[in-house]
């Protein structure tokens, strides 16, 4: 589910903003003194409202604005909030200079991701948001569902689901990375790309080894697959991360070869 989500979330922002994932071409000088290499705003904080920014700067409106609902009259329109809605020439400028953060000369979508992995990273993005002290998929089916649930709502609609039910409003509080709004499959997006990175590759029954364990895993998944799931007996837990962290080789697939690798490289740690 979640990586065909990681690529459908790509294809529905490219639909809505043709500018999506589409890079403005834009020159790099040097950092200001006195402010935080990704405080791209110069506010004196680094925040989502940076994040908004660099996606502004790179034409990608659909990512900043998060989802396009129904407003209370029954048409649809971006959700914007007026922080948000005051880019100029003057914010673009500071963008263009301050955002260019794999130092290649351009500000990209790149940037984009950088800078939402370091806002996880720094704690400014909240990851545990079932606050049970772990950031695990938990956390994912979690965003996951309540991203679901803002679907065709109304503004009032969704204000009356954040004031009824405290899990949502924290989901929402903490929840909507690249908006103040609502959270949206964007979110989810950027949630597994932060999971993907904080976990080894091949360690997909994450317990900080990668080992037999996620061979066994790996090659029952790929067995179940290769026989229409005659003996498919793994939780869609273990399937969505097999999915996430069980592409060793890096082809786009989930094979044998995959477990054979990690049991390979195993059995050769296990030597030593």
């Amino acid at each position: 589910m979640y990586m065909s989500l990681f690529n459908k979330t790509k294809k529905y922002l490219t639909a809505i903003c043709a500018s999506v994932l589409c890079a403005t071409c834009v020159p790099f000088s040097a950092i200001a003194d006195g402010y935080d290499k990704y405080d791209v705003n110069h506010d004196g904080s680094v925040d989502k409202y940076d994040l908004v920014l660099v996606s502004l700067g790179c034409g990608n409106d659909s990512i900043a604005y998060t989802s396009y609902i129904y407003n209370d009259n029954g048409e649809t329109e971006p959700v914007i909030t007026s922080e948000y809605i005051g880019y100029n020439d003057e914010l673009d400028a500071l963008v263009k200079e301050n955002a260019d953060f794999n130092n290649d000369g351009l500000v990209t979508d790149l940037d984009y991701f950088i800078l939402a992995e370091h806002l996880f990273e720094t704690g400014a993005f909240v990851s545990d948001l079932n606050r049970d002290g772990l950031f695990s998929i938990d956390d994912l089916n979690l965003l996951l569902q309540y991203s679901g649930r803002t679907d065709g709502k109304t503004l009032s609609e969704l204000e009356s689901l954040a004031a009824d039910n405290s899990d949502y409003a924290y989901i929402k509080q903490c929840g909507s990375y690249s908006s103040g709004d609502i959270v949206s499959f964007w979110d989810v997006y950027l949630l597994i790309r932060h999971f993907i990175s904080s976990h080894k590759l091949g360690d997909v029954n994450t317990d900080g080894v990668v080992d037999s364990r996620d061979a066994s895993l790996i090659l029952s998944y790929y067995v179940s697959v290769q026989t229409n799931y005659a003996s498919f007996d793994l939780s869609s837990d273990e399937i969505n991360l097999i999915k996430m962290l069980g592409d060793v080789n890096g082809d786009n697939k989930i094979t044998a070869v995959d477990a054979s690798i990690i049991l390979s490289d195993y059995t050769e740690n296990q030597t030593y």
